[in-house]
């Protein structure tokens, strides 16, 4: 198993700052290369209709939280963001997530 806590520092700064700009709330995972997301302060019906918002209007590709549950609708409000990527594409992520509005 890859640990990817070496990495978290980082984006949980650039999470904090999203967070500070919308209506995210992280569920952690320890060691993951990853951050799940509460997205029901946004206002999307869904999380794919807030999955596409992202990728077709802010630039930002995100996995749409009911793609990891027996019932889709468990994460109908969750995304998961993911940070194995580089330093330049995560601060990239976090400018253009400043961008993101209510649905």
């Amino acid at each position: 198993m890859v640990n990817y806590s070496w990495r978290r520092p980082k984006p949980t700064r650039l999470f904090a700052a999203w967070s500070a700009h919308g209506r995210f709330r992280d569920h952690r995972a320890r060691g993951a290369y990853y951050i799940m997301t509460d997205i029901s302060g946004f206002g999307y019906p869904d999380d794919v209709s807030f999955a596409k918002y992202l990728v077709e209007k802010i630039g930002v590709a995100v996995v749409p939280g009911s793609s990891f549950y027996n019932e889709p609708g468990d994460g109908a409000k969750q995304v998961r963001f993911t940070f194995c990527k580089t330093e330049k594409t995560l601060s990239a992520a976090a400018e253009r997530l400043l961008k993101l509005r209510r649905g």
